[in-house]
């Protein structure tokens, strides 16, 4: 917490544009006091920052304008934050981390559901933070899914307020996916005693220490693709579906007129870019033209669901019937720990 204190009233609101090259700002209040002692006035405003250092080492508070005043300079040192660590177990008793990963034991690219959160018994700062998960070793893309659940539980007879967050890991190598704990920064929220004089409630409520509390680490073991797999692309997911829509019924197509083909292929646990259309076998008497696919993300609660809509024009040059072979995706049920094939006629 950084104080300016004035005893006038500045010619210009302060500038504090300087602190960012080295700071975050965090929380800035302002307050002014005006008392009169032995027949004297004394009038002063103050500004109380809230600053969270952007690294380590000796960093400096450049001067700041107040007007045509400017404040002196001064040097501080920031620590690492890993140097607190040692201290999560015993953080704070209103405020509690917890982390899961689920599953524990994945395939390489297999999607796993990271879970933090973070339960409060007390009332804390809006300025508080959570960081979001971080690898500390192994390769993995993190996605944040959906809005963050708040409810009610009870510890011990104490009920807690719980923050829940849910990301989307995958993991894009086997061995083992290490995170780094998950660092809560934040303030309590305290109030001030009932018999300290304050006319205006401008000192009702006062921010307590800043409280560093960090999660647990957490290994996630990552295998590499199972021999029993046979398809060209590996594709572990909980479920694959295909659908196809003609533009004009099959039965209704013309010689020499064009009907559109859109097969679409969604797949639960996998991005679309993890998917690819599959390769259809026209036979003669269909020509064919492709479109690149569009792709999409769906986020839910449970995760990521990848689709792609790959677009076909199909022209009949001649008059006839034709059987188009079936379309098939070889794919890895993550949920029976079998190859399955999805498969549409």
């Amino acid at each position: 917490t950084l104080t300016y204190e004035l005893n006038r009233q500045p010619d210009a609101p302060p500038d504090f544009t300087p602190l960012h090259a080295d700071f975050d700002l965090i929380n800035q209040r302002q307050s002014s006091n005006f008392s009169i002692i032995n027949g004297k006035s004394r009038a002063s405003i103050k500004w109380n920052l809230v600053l969270r250092p952007r690294r380590a080492g000796k960093l400096q508070i450049p001067p700041v304008q107040f007007g045509p005043d400017t404040s002196p300079a001064m040097e501080i040192t920031a620590v690492e934050a890993a140097k607190f660590r040692p201290q999560r177990d015993t953080g704070s008793s209103h405020v509690a981390i917890e982390v899961e990963a689920t599953p524990e034991k994945v395939y390489v690219q297999q999607q796993l559901i990271y879970t933090v959160r973070l339960l409060i018994n007390t009332k804390i700062s809006p300025s508080s933070s959570l960081s979001p998960p971080r690898i500390m070793s192994g390769s993995a893309t993190i996605d944040q899914i959906g809005q963050d659940a708040q409810y009610t539980v009870q510890r011990q007879g104490d009920n807690w307020q719980v923050v829940e967050r849910r990301y989307a890991v995958t993991p894009l190598q086997s061995g083992t996916l290490d995170f780094d704990p998950v660092h809560f920064e934040g303030q309590r929220v305290q109030r001030q005693p009932a018999n300290q004089f304050d006319p205006f409630n401008m000192l009702s409520t006062m921010l307590g220490p800043v409280i560093h509390l960090f999660s647990d680490p957490l290994s996630v073991e990552v295998m590499p693709q199972p021999a029993g797999f046979s398809g060209k692309l590996w594709l572990p997911a909980s479920n694959v579906e295909i659908h196809t829509q003609w533009s004009t019924p099959p039965e209704q197509l013309k010689t020499g007129e064009p009907a559109t083909l859109t097969l679409n292929i969604a797949a639960d646990g996998l991005r679309s870019e993890q998917l690819m259309p599959p390769e259809l076998t026209f036979p003669d008497g269909l020509k064919s033209y492709s479109d690149q696919p569009l792709r999409r993300d769906e986020i839910t609660r449970d995760g990521v669901r990848g689709v792609i809509s790959h677009k076909i024009a199909v022209v009949p040059t001649r008059a006839g019937e034709y059987r188009i072979p079936a379309i098939e995706i070889p794919w890895w049920n993550t949920s029976t720990d079998k190859m399955e094939i999805a498969r549409h006629e």
